[in-house]
């Protein structure tokens, strides 16, 4: 029996078809335990004595969303080797998001804006209230959705 690679994302391993491999003639169940008390210790133990454990290990540890045991480790070995959780698919491939705190000049200047264009909208729909036109059409004018035609309607104290 030959190992058949499951495919997930992040390709197939760079050493699947080399001829040392100690899981060469496994069947994957054994890689990829379902839970329920088997915590992968038969796969571990072919791993053990495999000449390309290193490299199995090293590449497992750059996928972050694998599965399955690979060069000895299981997902939460790796978490743990790694010191964190894994990756959420949605950040797959992407480096995290740098949070930097806001001045509180500058978030006075983003709501001053805000603030200016929101007045400058609020006046454009106040115009096309005042010239009869009905909501479509002044959302479709302002280039603003109905909800938020609705919005400005309510502030003007004009029902549609």
């Amino acid at each position: 029996m030959t190992t058949t690679w499951p495919t997930f994302p992040g390709t197939i391993p760079p050493f699947a078809d080399h001829p040392d491999r100690a899981c060469a003639n496994t069947d994957t169940d054994v890689f990829f335990p379902d839970g329920g008390g088997d915590n992968g210790a038969e796969a571990k133990a072919i791993c053990a004595d495999c000449p390309l454990k290193q490299l199995c290990a090293d590449w497992a540890a750059q996928q972050p969303r694998l599965k399955g045991i690979w060069g000895g480790f299981s997902e939460r070995d790796r978490e743990r080797l790694r010191g964190s959780r894994p990756t959420p698919p949605a950040n797959v491939g992407r480096p995290p998001a740098e949070r930097r705190p806001v001045s509180p000049a500058r978030l006075a200047a983003v709501k001053k804006a805000m603030d200016a264009k929101s007045a400058a909208t609020l006046a454009t729909v106040a115009a096309h209230a005042a010239a009869g036109r009905s909501v479509p059409d002044i959302a479709t004018q302002s280039g603003l959705s109905r909800r938020t035609v609705f919005r400005y309607l309510a502030k003007l104290g004009k029902a549609a």
